[in-house]
């Protein structure tokens, strides 16, 4: 149980970072397609093995990193 709501915390988080880019921006408008198919929170349920793999490989370098976090 302590491993699903884990999970689900991350998944909220991740959700929240990606939602939360700057569509705007250079660095962000070559992955508008992917980035507008995860702000549907659904998503992030069912994402299989390659997707995930796309989401880092795509938009790990995007998500502003806060240092001050404890995580």
């Amino acid at each position: 149980m302590a491993l699903q709501l884990y999970r689900e915390q991350l998944l909220v988080q991740l959700h929240r970072l990606v939602s939360r880019l700057e569509r705007q921006s250079v660095q962000v408008r070559p992955h508008l397609k992917l980035i507008d198919r995860l702000v549907d929170r659904g998503v992030w349920d069912y994402l299989e093995s390659e997707e995930r793999k796309e989401i880092v490989r795509e938009l790990v370098e995007l998500i502003p990193v806060d240092v001050n976090e404890n995580e």
